[in-house]
């Protein structure tokens, strides 16, 4: 029950006051956010909190999430590549945990006695892809504001009058900065929308399994000798009684 729980804390959001904060003012209230920060970190603000004396987010795993775990594998980690695999191959399994646990709580039901209807509409299908993009948290791409964009092709439509040429190299770079960050967003979402599929599919496959190995299981058997006993004892009475009155 404990894994369980440490599993979906490492999942959720935390309070505002466990946020972390880095070096150049971002607040990050979530695994997913740190990742999303790693892809494009500058250098300086991840050896501030990333160096031979200390590791801040292997603390921040540790203290906050409490996954000791996944804390240590990322403590003696030196470089954001490092860190980042380890975080979504940390995060991937627990999502899939997660997952594969609210099914089976979903699907503690009898089957349906309507097998074809049942195919036609696929109900458990639907449960399968409900539990899972609950368990993912759902994700929305953000648009590339156009006028960006035309901000990068035309440089004219960002320099105004009295613009100094360090003036117009510090917007340039805000807009590089903000381009950057909205294509690594986008890059994590296209990750997450994959693993869902591929969580769907193992999950369905799970629960075929263990369907056909619960068929023969001792209850089923024992249900199957009793109903034939209870079967033959009528038919022996019923013999019986039938020859007293020939």
């Amino acid at each position: 029950m404990g894994h369980m729980q440490q599993n979906r804390k490492l999942l959720e959001n935390v309070s505002p006051d466990k946020a972390f904060v880095l070096s150049n003012g971002r607040v990050m209230k979530n695994v997913y956010e740190l990742m999303n920060s790693l892809m494009g970190m500058d250098d300086s603000v991840f050896s501030h909190h990333v160096n031979y004396e200390r590791n801040d987010f292997a603390n921040w795993i540790r203290y906050v999430f409490e996954d000791v775990e996944l804390a240590d594998r990322i403590h003696a980690m030196n470089s954001k590549e490092d860190i980042y695999k380890a975080l979504k191959e940390a995060m991937s399994q627990k999502q899939e945990e997660k997952a594969e646990g609210d099914m089976e709580r979903n699907l503690m039901v009898l089957p349906s006695p309507f097998p074809k209807q049942q195919r036609r509409q696929n109900p458990v299908r639907l449960q399968i892809k409900k539990a899972i993009k609950k368990s993912f948290g759902q994700q929305k791409k953000e648009k590339k504001p156009a006028v960006l964009q035309r901000q990068l092709s035309e440089e004219g439509s960002i320099r105004t009058p009295g613009t100094t040429n360090e003036e117009l190299l510090g917007k340039i770079d805000e807009i590089l900065a903000r381009e950057k960050e909205i294509l690594a967003r986008e890059k994590e979402i296209d990750y997450k929308e994959s693993r869902i599929k591929e969580v769907e599919e193992r999950v369905e496959e799970k629960l075929k399994s263990r369907k056909s190995e619960s068929f023969f299981s001792p209850e089923f058997v024992q249900g199957i000798v009793t109903g034939f006993l209870v079967t033959l004892i009528a038919m022996l009475l019923y013999i019986k009684f039938s020859a007293s009155f020939v």
